[in-house]
């Protein structure tokens, strides 16, 4: 989700972003960031994983959070780690001669950093306060800095109390609140990085994790 302000939104690519109503633990985010859900995990609130060439934004957990996608977004066909490698035949042709298959290809998002973004109208009001626990996690892979800020995702409506995750001109990112905590990692363009945050309102305690 990109708010679309005069900055600029989002330029690159995003896929398997996940929601969720509890902040989960590292072990907990370790365990399966690699791997695929089935959307029935308890706490899961929102799955996209654009694999629905029908409803590209539909939402596979039980929620049922369905996204929109507006503007120039794009579903593409593309490799990122930790995706689901297509099912190949075994040959015993010559080494030499063989060609070899591509793996770990998957649907995912493309944004241009133009008028594209996935909106999900169900989740604007989720964190609104900061007093919803929850954990979000994407793989990220942004075609570089943006001339001035951009956000390739933001949970809640736009302004105080919402969460987000911000690009900076100097390629850091600005993960957390509007009107609270902060994190500042680095996010190096064109790699694809898996992002997780969590925010915890009981100890107000806001903590990402890059990788697993």
């Amino acid at each position: 989700n990109s708010t679309g302000v005069a900055e600029g939104r989002y330029a690159g690519r995003i896929d398997e972003v996940r929601v969720w109503n509890v902040a989960r633990t590292e072990a907990q985010i370790r365990e399966n960031y690699f791997g695929n859900l089935t959307g029935s995990e308890p706490g899961l609130v929102g799955l996209w994983n654009f694999d629905d060439p029908a409803n590209p934004g539909r939402d596979r957990s039980a929620a049922g959070h369905h996204g929109k996608l507006e503007g120039g977004a794009k579903v593409i066909l593309q490799e990122r780690p930790g995706s689901t490698a297509p099912d190949a035949s075994v040959s015993d042709e010559p080494l030499a001669t063989l060609v070899p298959v591509k793996q770990r290809v998957t649907n995912l998002l493309r944004l241009d950093g133009d008028n594209g973004a996935m909106m999900v109208e169900a989740l604007k009001g989720f964190g609104a306060g900061g007093n919803q626990a929850h954990t979000v996690e994407a793989w990220i892979r942004p075609h570089g800095a943006p001339q001035v800020r951009s956000w390739p995702l933001l949970l809640g409506a736009p302004g105080a109390g919402s969460h987000h995750w911000l690009l900076a001109k100097d390629g850091n990112l600005q993960l957390g609140s509007y009107n609270g905590r902060q994190a500042n990692p680095p996010l190096p363009p064109g790699t694809w990085t898996h992002l997780a945050t969590t925010w915890n309102p009981t100890g107000r305690v806001y903590t990402t994790y890059l990788n697993g």
